[in-house]
């Protein structure tokens, strides 16, 4: 009886499966990359890179350039221009030029890219720096396609704890949640290539605010918990030119949340373990391991204070504190629900950090 039900089966399965809407390669245009500009007559200047998998083809991508009102209607002019019908369910990498995240709601340009269901909720958000002209044009002939490339470039900088990984789905959450600010990954051209350059932060309507470098996108990453351990870090010493690397793990979060005299505290515990890469000093000024720990606990809670001031400057919350202010001190956080940043900014927030050093390596400038 099992071998009659199967058979059928494998029937249905073989030649049933391609029953309703079927894409043929050959008569598609599968969209890698989406870019979005300004453009002229307040319309966008919106671009799209499609993989050419002809075998006569020269290029192996092709570009095009619409100037569109909206991506719906941009979609319909790459219909137009393509040699089939455009899939954006395998977008890459969207891409927001500086300037135009500046004076944009960005949730309003890629609403069609939600309601659409065949569109794809992992494409990652990122923010040029420049005129994206640059980038789009910019030729990587010995770099596999070009979305494939910017996506494994900012997955690579991810998990090297240097930027941020947002996927349109990510986006969304953020954008919609009220405690917190969302932040997405920032891209430049530099002389020797396309460059992840850290992190562009943007307001509670997803506009542009300011951006970090690549260290203080450790620490952002660091203080949110998005971290694949080791995470690299450097401890600037006293002087300057002295300064301690090293790798953080095993790193424990324990964040507090008080009112006090009717302000919000955050008290932020971390506590980690760390290796010894290496010490860059001329004097070598630490003398034992106590002294070393207590530098870079100073060192580390000095850097995290410093972010933080930065961001309460702006008025932006990418810590997503404002997550912890909800479970913890509720009745206040329903009184500044609607006006966070600003709260934020007011609140009291204190890092403390507690390092163990585990491994200071095999050399004979050890710590004893």
């Amino acid at each position: 009886m099992k071998k009659l039900l199967t058979f059928p089966l494998l029937i249905l399965l073989l030649f049933g499966g391609g029953c309703g809407d079927v894409l043929y390669i050959e008569d598609t245009t599968v969209m890698l990359v989406l870019g979005i500009d300004e453009g002229k007559d307040k319309k966008f200047t919106i671009y799209q890179m499609s993989p050419v998998f002809s075998k006569e083809a020269s290029e192996k991508s092709q570009l095009l350039e619409v100037q569109a009102n909206s991506l719906r209607e941009a979609k319909q002019y790459f219909d137009v221009m393509s040699n089939g019908t455009v899939v954006t369910g395998k977008i890459q990498i969207i891409i927001f030029s500086k300037e135009i995240l500046k004076k944009y709601e960005p949730m309003n340009i890629i609403d069609y890219i939600y309601r659409d269901a065949k569109s794809s909720a992992n494409a990652q958000i990122v923010m040029f720096n420049g005129p994206l002209d640059e980038i789009m044009r910019f030729e990587t002939p010995d770099k596999p396609r070009f979305g494939l490339f910017l996506n494994n470039l900012i997955n690579s900088s991810y998990k090297n704890e240097t930027t941020a990984k947002t996927t349109a789905a990510t986006f969304r959450k953020q954008m919609s949640e009220k405690g917190i600010t969302p932040y997405i990954a920032e891209l430049k051209i530099m002389k020797d290539g396309i460059r992840v350059t850290g992190i562009a932060l943007l307001d509670e309507n997803g506009k542009y605010v300011t951006s970090i470098d690549i260290y203080e996108s450790a620490l952002l990453l660091l203080l949110t918990r998005q971290v694949d351990e080791p995470v690299p870090f450097v401890v600037q010493l006293p002087t300057k030119e002295e300064v301690v690397t090293m790798n953080i793990f095993n790193t424990n979060y324990n964040n507090n949340v008080k009112t006090v005299n009717g302000q919000l505290q955050f008290d932020l515990h971390l506590n980690m373990d760390v290796s010894i890469e290496e010490v860059s000093s001329d004097n070598h000024p630490i003398k034992n391991k106590k002294e070393l720990i207590k530098l870079i606990e100073k060192q580390i809670e000095k850097q995290a204070e410093e972010l933080i001031k930065k961001l309460q400057q702006e008025e932006i919350d990418p810590l997503g504190l404002g997550v912890y202010a909800r479970a913890y001190a509720y009745n206040h956080w329903k009184k500044v629900e609607d006006r966070w940043p600003k709260e934020f900014a007011k609140s009291k927030i204190n890092v403390h950090t507690k390092v163990n050093v585990k491994d200071h390596g095999i050399i004979d400038r050890t710590f004893e």
